[in-house]
């Protein structure tokens, strides 16, 4: 993908300008990383969630992002970031890292298969991976009125972001490889996308908006 360029509803990245600085994830996702891990932030953007783990939970943090500006922007905030795509076996050794996130970005890769099998490979404890869930409740109504569920889409139009895979926590789980793993934990943010779903517990695929998944990679003793 040479001279790929990151344009989402108009707004691409910035060298000196963060491009969203919060999402409801991150507060859940510093709580789960460990403090001083080594972090690999896969498709790591412009750096905002990188540098949060830097600043307060002390990481030494890597990324790979496809856009030169969000890779430029990722070093000047301290986040060894290299442009790289994400469908391609990752540059680095097997387990290199304490632990791999990918935010709210396997439902833009073109192999999200192949994405989730470097994470595992490069990861020695812990892979996180955020998505949007698309059989959320809401989305299924829109979906019945004929209207593609727009509120997935961050606030974007269907024609002006990058998402291209579609697909709902069942659906993730189905992943080929993810076969025989099953998740330490999953959490679920609630329908305002702001905390987290207590329905979610009896009824995750219906009541999760966005979804976040953990899973050991630490090999089980005998």
């Amino acid at each position: 993908m040479k001279g790929y360029r990151f344009d989402e509803h108009g707004k691409g990245y910035a060298v000196g300008k963060t491009l969203q600085s919060y999402r409801p994830q991150f507060s859940i996702l510093l709580s789960l990383i460990p403090k001083q891990s080594k972090v690999l932030d896969v498709a790591c953007g412009d750096g905002v969630l990188g540098e949060k783990l830097i600043k307060e939970n002390n990481c030494s943090v890597f990324g790979i992002d496809l856009d030169a500006i969000g890779v430029k922007e990722s070093r000047r905030k301290g986040i060894k970031a290299k442009q790289w795509d994400a469908n391609q076996k990752f540059p680095y050794p097997s387990k290199s890292f304490d632990v791999v996130v990918c935010n709210d970005s396997l439902e833009c890769m073109e192999n999200p298969n192949i994405v989730v099998s470097e994470m595992f490979r490069v990861s020695k404890n812990t892979v996180i991976v955020t998505f949007p869930n698309f059989g959320f409740w809401v989305y299924r109504i829109q979906m019945l009125f004929g209207i593609f569920p727009y509120l997935s889409l961050f606030g974007h139009k269907w024609w002006n972001t990058r998402m291209i895979k579609f697909f709902s926590l069942k659906d993730f789980l189905q992943l080929p490889v993810l076969k025989g793993k099953k998740p330490q934990k999953i959490i679920c943010i609630n329908w305002r996308n702001r905390k987290i779903s207590q329905l979610s517990k009896l009824f995750p695929n219906l009541f999760a908006r966005s979804c976040i998944l953990i899973y050991t990679t630490i090999p089980s003793s005998p």
